[in-house]
């Protein structure tokens, strides 16, 4: 079991101790902190270790989530994050970083045009790539699968014990989601449901669904590399991370005359931001029904 705390001692001592002498007010300190420590515990790791994918996963999380903050607590921490990030990439070599980049430049403000694209989601021959790949390996392939057919979050599947699945009496099986104190019901699709009642047969034990090496909780940062590995191995020329997996889920359902409000509901989305797939099924140039290209054989 990794019992880490994040961010850890060393940037604490170093890199902290001589940023937060910038700063005058002690609840600015508090909340730059704050910031900080929030992002490295959603991702496990210190702050020097960030990458672009990991950070934008967690500004995803923050922006788009059911539980999403507001535009201005948002920008608020995006602009903590950057200067954060600009005082470590100017004293890089100094703190022994050379090859530290400041990903917080690269994230979008919520001010700016957050309309997915087309280009920015895997395509159907793209994800049959990715699952044919993952097939060798029963819970990264099961991972993926919940990703693509119930539109779950990173941080969802890695949190999944077998305690959140439940079938009720018409033998229909579905996840029970708790976060913040809210309850949401996702419904697994029959062609995932033999994948999952198989898993759970050899693993139903275990205190989380999904574990790493070691036998403890699967982090969202070790998920995240995974799936980079296995797009890789796939021969996929573009870099797709699981939110972009999520988006192609959410955008074929909505392509396909799924109502708004449901996908909302069931991806756990708050409604006002399912405007930014508005674009993307524009784009889109297949029928409808290529959306059952995404039932699994």
């Amino acid at each position: 079991m990794n019992n880490k705390k994040f961010p850890s001692i060393w940037f604490i001592e170093h890199i902290w101790f001589e940023f937060e002498q910038r700063l005058k007010k002690e609840d600015t300190k508090k909340n730059y902190f704050s910031a900080i420590r929030t992002i490295c515990e959603y991702l496990n790791c210190d702050f020097t270790e960030i990458t672009l994918t990991d950070a934008k996963a967690y500004f995803d999380l923050i922006s788009y989530g059911k539980q999403s903050l507001s535009k201005r607590t948002i920008q608020t921490k995006l602009a903590m994050l950057r200067s954060v990030g600009t005082f470590i990439y100017q004293n890089k070599k100094r703190f022994g970083c050379p090859d530290y980049v400041n990903v917080y430049t690269k994230i979008k403000s919520p001010d700016y045009d957050n309309y997915l694209h087309i280009e920015e989601i895997p395509t159907l021959e793209e994800l049959d790539f990715i699952l044919e790949e993952a097939k060798d390996n029963p819970m990264l392939f099961l991972m993926i699968l919940l990703v693509l057919r119930c539109s779950l979050t990173s941080d969802e599947i890695c949190r999944l014990t077998p305690n959140d699945i439940c079938i009720d009496g018409r033998n229909i099986m579905f996840l029970v989601l708790e976060q913040n104190g809210k309850r949401r019901y996702v419904k697994i699709p029959d062609d995932v449901k033999k994948y999952l009642l198989s898993y759970l047969e050899q693993f139903g034990c275990n205190p989380f669904l999904f574990q790493n090496q070691r036998g403890g909780q699967l982090k969202v940062r070790t998920l995240q590399n995974m799936v980079r590995e296995l797009i890789d191995k796939a021969g996929i020329n573009r870099k797709f991370n699981l939110q972009d997996i999520r988006n192609a889920s959410i955008t074929y359902m909505l392509h396909g005359g799924a109502p708004v409000e449901q996908v909302a509901e069931h991806a756990g989305i708050s409604e006002r931001w399912m405007y930014r797939y508005n674009k993307i099924i524009e784009e889109l140039d297949f029928s409808p029904v290529d959306y059952m290209n995404l039932t699994i054989k």
